[in-house]
């Protein structure tokens, strides 16, 4: 829970965290989200964050946080899923029994934007409708969303192993699960690195 509670302290956005979901999943994997994206914080410490497919519609992402000096201090594992209210989208995390819903905002085929709702005060027990009548109300007034952000660079794609267990894939297509390395630098900018893995 430490990697996901300092990812919402960085986005300084309390109160982030539910006690039931807003829904299910709503729709099925999105391969865009899949791959290893990373966000270097003010302070140097760099956060990544590992998107696999868990199953058909729900997503593993395994989160670490890095120190100034590059050394790995932790390492937490989370489900989650595409939760669709309306015409808005939430990457719904589970962690220890409650919810965090994070909006995302796709900037470029490599940057994602995260942010959370600025839910009203006692939010936090509501039952799903009513936080969904919240999402929906707060959307239409042009509120819903804190100003700021975070953004996340993908780092590394995955890919489908040439032998392995997903028989029914076909073999080294895009998964879009790679191990965390560096990136690769062109012209001063972080590239993806194509990797692949077994699962």
């Amino acid at each position: 829970m430490r990697s996901l509670l300092l990812l919402a302290a960085v986005l300084l956005l309390p109160g982030c965290f539910l006690d039931q979901p807003l829904t299910g999943p709503s729709r099925s994997v999105n391969t865009w989200m899949l791959g290893v994206w990373e966000s270097t914080q003010s302070n140097g410490e760099r956060l990544q964050a590992v998107v696999i497919p868990k199953d058909s519609d729900r997503y593993t992402i395994c989160f670490r946080e890095f120190g100034k000096n590059k050394k790995l201090k932790s390492t937490q594992e989370y489900d989650a899923w595409i939760s669709r209210v309306g015409l808005v989208s939430f990457l719904t995390v589970q962690v220890d029994g409650r919810y965090c819903p994070i909006h995302f905002q796709l900037l470029s085929p490599l940057e994602v934007r995260l942010r959370l709702p600025e839910w009203d005060a006692g939010s936090e027990s509501l039952p799903p409708f009513e936080l969904r009548q919240q999402v929906r109300r707060k959307f239409k007034e042009g509120n819903l969303l804190g100003k700021e952000g975070q953004t996340w660079v993908k780092v590394s794609e995955i890919y489908w192993p040439k032998e392995g267990v997903a028989a029914d894939q076909p073999m080294d297509q895009p998964l879009r699960v790679a191990p965390m390395l560096e990136p690769e630098e062109v012209d001063g900018l972080a590239r993806p690195t194509p990797m692949k893995i077994g699962l």
